[in-house]
């Protein structure tokens, strides 16, 4: 892997990171609904204006209708994350949003019907050790309401995963499937800002939260998503997933930048379980695959 390369990587997985600070700050005078609405609709026109050419080859009325069936998903997810920021920390927020691996075998097992042999369940036990320090940070288990909203975020990140890998989506063209994407995500926040009452807030949101809300649409997403399209083509699978699996340790470094949050020694040791069992898990992952396909030459050639 080339070194620039590398630096892209591990800036989109900063960049997502950074993210979640951002959030925490601008949902405290925001609704979530419209800080969403404006981040993805920054998002949607700056990938759509940059990738013209390529979205306008790529799109079809087919595409379109199955990307806005799993955007009702991802936007439940983004949902989920952005309001429990309000009932738990940043940093916490960041570590949760890197389970989704522990509802992942699960949701295939119910979709397809794969087994769940191979899944390396292991690394779920590491995952939940961790999680119980990060609950017990503060000398006993404390695990909030916001706690439970980033764990059903991450849940339905894992269903949204399991969906986009199935069927003809999994084929299109990333760069015209992310646009697609965003505008989608930012027309459900428009709808629940208007039967809310949320949509009102608009003229209330203060320069700070504008702020916030430009950051997190052309840089935290935008520029991320480009910059991951760009340098995934690049890159194997395994060192791209074990880079973005350090996106919670950007998060919770961010957190104490932007915030001034800390963690104990508990939640420190937490947060390396968890970003150690994620990374554990996508290295045995790998090997399997490795010896699976070097069966066959290996018995063509006693």
């Amino acid at each position: 892997m080339k070194k620039n390369t590398l630096f892209l990587l591990i800036l989109v997985s900063m960049l997502w990171g950074t993210a979640f600070p951002l959030l925490k700050q601008t949902t405290v005078d925001t609704p979530t609904s419209m800080v969403l609405a404006l981040r993805f609709t920054l998002a949607g026109i700056v990938l759509t204006a940059l990738f013209w050419r390529r979205i306008r080859e790529n799109f079809s009325w087919r595409l379109l209708r199955d990307v806005f069936i799993v955007s009702t998903v991802q936007y439940a997810d983004y949902f989920c994350y952005a309001y429990g920021m309000n009932f738990t920390t940043s940093i916490n927020g960041g570590f949760y949003s890197g389970v989704p691996l522990l509802f992942l075998p699960f949701i295939v097992f119910f979709l397809d019907k794969q087994p769940l042999k191979g899944q390396k369940l292991w690394a779920v036990g590491i995952i939940l050790s961790g999680m119980f320090l990060l609950a017990s940070d503060g000398g006993r288990i404390t695990f909030k309401s916001g706690d439970l909203l980033c764990l059903t975020a991450s849940a339905l990140f894992a269903l949204y995963i399991a969906l986009t890998g199935r069927g003809g989506l999994a084929k299109q063209e990333p760069t015209t499937k992310a646009a697609l994407q965003m505008l989608c995500v930012a027309f459900w926040a428009w709808l629940t800002g208007i039967f809310t009452g949320d949509i009102s807030a608009i003229g209330q949101i203060g320069a700070h939260s504008w702020r916030n809300i430009v950051l997190l649409g052309l840089f935290c997403t935008a520029t991320a998503y480009s910059l991951q399209i760009y340098a995934q083509d690049r890159v194997k699978p395994l060192p791209a997933a074990i880079i973005y699996a350090a996106m919670p340790l950007f998060a919770a470094l961010a957190s104490m930048l932007i915030l001034g949050e800390r963690l104990g020694v508990l939640g420190i040791i937490g947060g390396l379980l968890i970003v150690g069992g994620i990374i554990a898990r996508e290295v045995a992952v790998s090997r399997s695959a490795q010896a699976e396909s070097a069966e066959p030459a290996e018995t063509a050639n006693p």
